[in-house]
């Protein structure tokens, strides 16, 4: 068989899978004693591929990562590879088939495994084992263990495939805050929200030190888990986001009143994004900030879930905590100083705020804001004023916007100033 070429990781990613999945075709085709096995399968090209592919592949092919992160054995490799096999080539469904001696059963069973692959041992079955304790595979109901079909988790599939994918049993409950940051801002505006680098000084510092705990502990089984209190929710979920990035971690947000309530419930969602923080480097804010706290049974499912998951994790309280049988390290994170306030409307108004000439001093003087309330306010002010178009950046004020806004023509910048300080004004007041 000819070399191919191998042109991306996605490419040699597939070729190495394919050559892979070969190989267990290979045992299985002997087990029904197809006499073309041997010129099918066997070929040495494929392997070749396969071993040319993963020699020049930077990260490895997703199945050795998958392989070492979850410390499979030999015979467990193999019985994921089958249940990949049906679903990614069209051969293995047949030979499932016919392995089973049934035409409608075109899924894997462990007793096929244990009679086709090598290396076979019992112990692969147990729950505690890593193919189904971290749900690698789903066995469907069955008269018995051995011979209930097994079908690979749709998220490891991708996974496999090179198509990484958030969990959809926690795409419900999570956002991430590049979501989030996107839905606010419309697709059009600015960020409603500051970005990483955009810190109030004294935000800065928490995350720094946030990041400086978390890299000590990177080597850890467990986390510390990091409790920010204050008002300021946005403030917050930005100290978080710029923390996480600080250690190449992906933030994603779950508000207390969205998590899991029922006590199976908090342990599959637990197994399930210790699975994904394990796959991907995940970091997990908890928002305590609407909880109700006077919901027993949900204080009861955060506390065990706070307690019990491992990875990088992050809680957002008014208040601090009582102390958890875990380590919790408490954060304040306060709000922005005057200077820092000044400095986020700036940013926020972008090149409009130069326009308005000491008025945002004078709407610090007055209303002492948290940076999410700063960005509301200016959100806030474009809807009633829409003379104002935002650009990239922040608020372009231009005349054609004002033309077409309605504003009368020739008004001076002066004039447009007045009327858009007049809206900041009101909208202080409302957030206020």
């Amino acid at each position: 068989m000819s070399e191919i070429p191998v042109h991306s990781w996605q490419e040699a990613n597939q070729s190495y899978l394919m050559s892979e999945l070969a190989a267990v075709r290979t045992q299985m085709e002997k087990l029904v004693a197809r006499p073309e096995a041997e010129n099918e399968a066997d070929a040495p090209g494929d392997h070749k591929i396969g071993e040319e592919a993963y020699a020049s592949m930077q990260p490895p092919p997703a199945l050795e990562t998958l392989f070492a992160t979850f410390g499979l054995s030999s015979f467990e490799r193999k019985i994921l590879l089958m249940c990949a096999g049906v679903e990614l080539d069209s051969q293995f469904a047949s030979l499932v088939a016919a392995a089973n001696k049934d035409a409608r059963q075109l899924l894997p069973t462990f007793g096929l495994a244990l009679a086709a692959l090598g290396d076979a041992h019992w112990s692969a079955l147990l729950p505690a084992q890593p193919l189904r304790f971290w749900r690698l595979v789903e066995i469907a109901p069955g008269d018995a263990l051995t011979t209930s079909p097994l079908r690979i988790d749709e998220r490891i599939l991708h996974y496999l495939a090179g198509m990484p994918c958030i969990d959809e049993r926690l795409r419900g409950s999570t956002e991430s805050v590049a979501s989030i940051t996107e839905r606010l801002a419309g697709g059009q505006r600015p960020p409603l929200q500051p970005s990483g680098d955009a810190l109030p000084a004294s935000h800065q510092a928490v995350a720094d030190q946030i990041g400086a705990v978390w890299r000590r502990s990177s080597g850890q089984s467990v986390w510390p888990a990091v409790q920010l209190c204050g008002t300021d929710a946005v403030g917050k979920r930005a100290v978080a986001a710029h923390a996480c990035a600080l250690l190449g971690l992906h933030l994603r947000v779950m508000p207390a009143l969205s998590a899991p309530r029922g006590v199976a419930d908090v342990d599959l969602f637990i197994r399930l994004w210790e699975r994904e923080a394990a796959l991907h480097p995940n970091a997990l804010l908890l928002e305590y900030d609407e909880a109700d706290t006077t919901d027993a049974p949900g204080d009861a499912a955060l506390k065990r879930l706070v307690e019990t998951l491992r990875s990088p994790l992050l809680i957002s309280t008014r208040e601090r905590h009582k102390p958890l049988e875990r380590r919790l390290l408490a954060f304040e994170v306060p709000k922005a100083t005057s200077e820092e306030q000044v400095q986020v409307w700036k940013e926020a108004l972008g090149a409009a705020a130069g326009a308005l000439d000491g008025r945002v001093e004078t709407l610090v003087a007055q209303f002492s804001l948290s940076t999410g309330n700063i960005y509301a306010a200016v959100a806030q002010a474009l809807n009633v004023a829409p003379g104002f178009s935002p650009a990239p950046g922040g608020i372009n004020v231009d005349s054609t916007d004002r033309h077409n806004a309605g504003l009368k023509a020739g008004a001076t910048e002066a004039a447009t100033a007045d009327r858009m300080a007049a809206e900041l004004w009101d909208a202080c007041r409302l957030q206020a």
